[in-house]
């Protein structure tokens, strides 16, 4: 996956998008607070899709790794790529449109 973090929510579809759209108001303020300390501003871009998947812990004593084996966790992943070509902050699938409470409302 390269840089990426992911997250899992239980709940609901609307707790990964207030969450998608919480690390962009965090990062703007960031971006704001280094703005002419020579340092570059950060841009992220958020893939949110739903479904099942496997989660576990691999490895042996001296390396333990976690890893998840799901078509839902590359179809996110592809969703992150497509907001570099898209210039959008944050991309989601429809499966996810459709699970949202009120899609239309922040």
């Amino acid at each position: 996956m390269g840089d990426s973090i992911m997250a899992l929510f239980p709940n609901s579809a609307d707790d990964a998008v207030k969450a998608a759209i919480g690390l962009h108001e965090r990062l703007e303020a960031f971006n704001d607070d280094i703005r002419g300390k020579r340092f570059r501003h950060i841009s992220i871009g958020v893939g949110i899709h739903t479904g099942n998947l496997i989660l576990g812990t691999i490895g042996n004593e001296n390396r333990m790794e976690t890893t998840v084996i799901s078509d839902a966790v590359n179809l996110a992943s592809r969703l992150e790529d497509l907001t570099k070509i898209y210039e959008a902050k944050i991309i989601i699938s429809r499966d996810v449109f459709i699970k949202l409470d009120n899609p239309g409302i922040n």
